[in-house]
């Protein structure tokens, strides 16, 4: 078994304190940092462990470039569909302006021109900044719309992905069933009824997971 708190690989930061050649960082699970000696490395080691960073950077920007132009083209996507089910339907408004085109070449050039000038921001800036907070109960129901979605559809198209499961609920599966129900009523059909099947079948459901409601059955009860 190897003991890394006898060894000198592992100090404390204090020791490395200063040094640019040193990298210390905590051990995961313990209350130990271990420093690696960058020099030590193999010339050829650290060139293929700097090209795939360089790479995960670049990448990174151009993934993120495409996630903004999907969120953007999502509206269109969603009355493509809906005109493509029906082509005289008017639940599914048609949106305004054109379709976003990332400039993914651009994206990475720019990322290319940030490396050169030095103008990347380093692990552990930025981490204090406030993140926008997702609806846990929006995310749960966002997650259970979109796996029953995928599962009809792929029941029906073998080429069918999670992922055009994904693309075509959004971040808001509440809003999603709330538009079905929407163009299920454009064709006559009884919107409480819609309604209470919604919250019947999703949102009940989900708040109970949460811990948001409870039923005469899993009052004061616990498997904890």
């Amino acid at each position: 078994m190897n003991d890394l708190s006898n060894t000198p690989a592992v100090a404390p930061v204090a020791e490395a304190a200063g040094d640019p050649n040193t990298f210390v960082f905590r051990i995961p699970n313990t209350e130990t940092d271990i420093s690696i000696v960058l020099g030590n490395i193999p010339a050829d080691i650290r060139l293929d462990m700097l090209k795939k960073s360089v790479k995960d950077y670049v990448m990174n920007s151009v993934n993120q470039a495409n996630v903004r132009a999907n969120k953007a083209n999502a509206p269109f996507d969603q009355y493509d569909e809906a005109i493509k089910a029906d082509p005289l339907q008017t639940a599914v408004p048609k949106p305004t302006g054109e379709r976003v085109v990332p400039d993914l070449i651009g994206t990475a050039a720019a990322a290319r021109e940030r490396l050169y000038k030095g103008e990347v921001r380093k692990v552990g800036e930025g981490e204090g900044k406030t993140r926008e907070r997702v609806d846990p109960l929006t995310q749960m129901v966002t997650k259970a719309v979109v796996t029953e979605l995928f599962d009809k559809k792929k029941a029906l198209d073998s080429k069918y992905k999670i992922m055009d499961a994904q693309k075509e609920v959004g971040k808001d599966g509440i809003a999603y069933l709330k538009a079905k129900i929407a163009e299920k009523v454009a064709t006559g059909a009884d919107e409480a009824a819609l309604n209470k099947f919604m919250e019947d079948r999703y949102i009940k459901p989900a708040k109970l997971m949460l811990g948001q409601s409870t039923t005469k059955a899993t009052a004061d009860q616990s498997l904890l």
